[in-house]
């Protein structure tokens, strides 16, 4: 089981801030697949994944117990 910090818009989609799940793949990659298969609407949007504070490419290898967030495009000034 894994949690997931959700934020911005995309806690509209998830209905929560925090997201728990089953998941005993690897990557990045992975997750997002599994994600976009429970949440179609997922894969037409943008958002980074963030594993233990630092933003994760597809081919980041997910470590047990890892600091999971999903974060909307966001802009500063």
């Amino acid at each position: 089981m894994i949690q997931i910090k959700i934020f911005g818009k995309l806690i509209d989609l998830f209905g929560t801030d925090t997201y728990n799940t089953s998941f005993d793949k690897k990557t990045v990659a992975e997750l997002k697949a599994q994600l976009h298969n429970t949440f179609p609407t997922l894969a037409t949007m943008t958002y980074l994944v963030v594993v233990n504070n630092q933003k994760a490419n597809d081919d980041t290898i997910i470590p047990a117990n890892a600091s999971l967030a999903l974060l909307p495009p966001y802009s500063g000034g």
